[in-house]
């Protein structure tokens, strides 16, 4: 490699963030474990079964869980063996890899979850996968092929730095070669997504589980080859990951190929005109929605690589990859929640799916925010995880949880769009973010950050900002003023999002909004935010506010029952039986 990509042995380090923080489209029919042989004589066993609810949730949100620390501890490894320069290259590697991935697909992803139950009821499913795996191909390569012939611009605009003409100047060589391979990593994050999204449209959690950790655990040892054999360039690692997409792709793709051209009384699809201007029709509005959230994400990164470089960004997206287990978590409750809220809304009605769904959001919601307190009331533990290059990080990790927790309440509030199937109305509150997040960005974190930092207002809120605020608003580095930025931008979204679901949907209860406005108590100092946890747990369970008594005792009754399908605690539970 050149210049650029061998200033120091450095390596990989960000995992690749969550796909579109969507919820995932209504799967028609029954959700909960609807056989199906039932349509196609002869039910699939083994990987390829389709799982009831409780155990899906039993089964997929613990395979999450890992699947995340497996992630987290190879960025921890890759932190410690990488100069920050690789590191903070490889994360603006991937997060781009992250916007181009709904970019380049036009979104059919989220259509192929919203329609492949209904061919799997059908008896199409063969034919379904068969067509809208080409179609998906075709338009994936014309996207990999117009990047790789504006490589160059391309290249500069997605990674140089635009304050240091040296730095840019030496960057410039390699810009190119950067591009293309980012190009066809994301060919494969595409496929790799495409399988997801049948898996889940199928209820195929145990397949769509075991590919996860598959990949996630083959990224780790090939980046510890990686790190043995000293090949730690942003290069090297991108190669890495694309490598064990590759993988998984091979093994399950055939496997699911081969288990499904064995149901019987499959057939043609009859549909031939319509089908490419049916998919497409549905990933419009899901495509603007997914290409705006990932920038939303990640703009604030992008913007302090610019601005500041590589160094900045690697302190800065290190920290960030805890705040993305809440994000995370949130998205495998919804993949979840999705099917059951449907279901609900065809079997019982609006009202009743609507209840479900808030009684949903309020518990998720309370317990992810008081998994950020206390994260964030262990930041300066939780940042000697990290070399000492990386301490800047503590003080900005709360306001990354803040971010990330208002992301999950972002994936689960347009479950509500989804419901009475206008998908248009995702778009709105995450463009209305990026703009914010460019206007912020702008006045905040940019070149007229002095110019406000001169105002009254300004200075006042400056003073005062080490007891009431966790941290400043304009650090050196710029990490602070980058990670206030993407708050009040993601704030912005949520805002409108949720002014859109009263005005289009239906109106939200009083729990819903005292969970909402609990999420501003991580911006604030320890003491406040210790003081704040408690006073909103006493009145989420003593209360009448938050949860009825009735609907305590169903969140404690589908706990438990989902933790009797977590594989580990099932085993232990035939073990003891068999001892009996």
């Amino acid at each position: 490699m050149k210049a650029v990509l061998h200033i120091s042995r450095q390596g990989d380090a960000a995992a690749e963030a969550a796909p579109p923080a969507m919820a995932h489209e209504p799967l028609n029919g029954d959700a909960g474990g609807e056989s199906l042989g039932q349509t196609s004589h002869g039910a699939p066993t083994g990987m390829f079964s389709n799982s009831p609810l409780h155990q899906a949730m039993g089964l997929y949100l613990p395979a999450t869980v890992a699947f995340r620390l497996i992630n987290f501890f190879r960025i921890i490894l890759l932190t410690w063996f990488m100069t920050q320069q690789q590191f903070g290259l490889l994360t603006m590697i991937l997060a781009v890899m992250n916007v181009m991935t709904p970019l380049c697909s036009l979104g059919l992803n989220e259509a192929v979850t919203r329609y492949v139950p209904q061919h799997e009821k059908q008896g199409t499913l063969l034919a379904f996968v068969r067509k809208s795996f080409l179609l998906l191909g075709a338009i994936t390569m014309i996207s990999v092929g117009v990047i790789c012939i504006f490589a160059q611009p391309l290249g500069d605009f997605f990674y140089a730095q635009f304050t240091d003409p040296e730095v840019r100047r030496l960057f410039s060589a390699d810009a190119p070669e950067l591009a293309r391979l980012s190009a066809v990593v994301t060919a494969l994050l595409i496929v790799y997504f495409y399988l997801l999204a049948v898996f889940k449209g199928l209820r195929m959690f145990t397949a769509l589980s075991v590919m996860e950790m598959a990949h996630g655990l083959l990224f780790l040892a090939l980046s510890i080859v990686a790190i043995v054999t000293g090949h730690l360039s942003a290069f090297t690692l991108t190669a890495v990951y694309g490598i064990s997409l590759a993988l998984p792709i091979t093994w399950f793709g055939f496997g699911f190929v081969r288990t499904i051209g064995r149901w019987h009384g499959q057939h043609e699809l009859t549909e031939e005109g319509g089908f490419a201007r049916r998919l497409l029709k549905f990933s419009v509005w899901t495509t603007l929605a997914g290409i705006t959230w990932q920038v939303l994400v990640y703009y604030p990164a992008w913007y302090l690589n610019k601005i500041q470089g590589q160094e900045a960004v690697a302190v800065f997206n290190a920290v960030r990859q805890i705040g993305q287990f809440v994000l995370i978590g949130a998205v495998a409750v919804v993949t979840v929640v999705m099917t059951i809220v449907t279901k609900t809304w065809e079997n019982r009605g609006r009202e009743a799916a609507q209840r479900q769904l808030s009684l949903a959001f309020r518990g998720t919601g309370l317990a992810l925010f008081v998994f950020c307190a206390m994260l964030a009331l262990a930041k300066d533990y939780i940042i000697l995880m990290f070399r000492v290059e990386y301490a800047d990080g503590a003080a900005i990790l709360p306001i990354h949880l803040l971010f990330f927790l208002m992301g999950a309440y972002l994936a689960f509030l347009p479950i509500h769009f989804h419901l009475i199937e206008k998908t248009r109305h995702m778009f709105w509150p995450w463009a209305a973010g990026v703009a914010a997040n460019v206007l912020y960005a702008f006045w905040l974190a940019g070149p007229h950050q002095a110019r406000v930092m001169r105002t009254a207002g300004w200075q006042w809120a400056a003073g005062h900002a080490s007891w009431f605020f966790t941290t400043g608003f304009s650090g050196p580095r710029g990490l602070d003023s980058a990670a206030w930025c993407g708050v009040l931008a993601i704030a912005t979204s949520l805002a409108l999002c949720v002014w859109l679901i009263q005005a289009e949907c239906t109106r939200l209860d009083r729990g819903t909004f005292i969970v909402l406005g609990a999420a501003c108590l991580l911006a604030l100092s320890p003491l406040l935010l210790t003081v704040g946890t408690v006073l909103v747990l006493l009145v989420a369970w003593k209360t009448e506010l938050v949860f009825s008594a009735d609907e305590r005792q169903r969140i404690n009754g589908y706990i438990l029952e989902s933790l009797r399908h977590v594989p580990p605690l099932r085993a232990m539970g035939r073990w003891r039986n068999g001892r009996t």
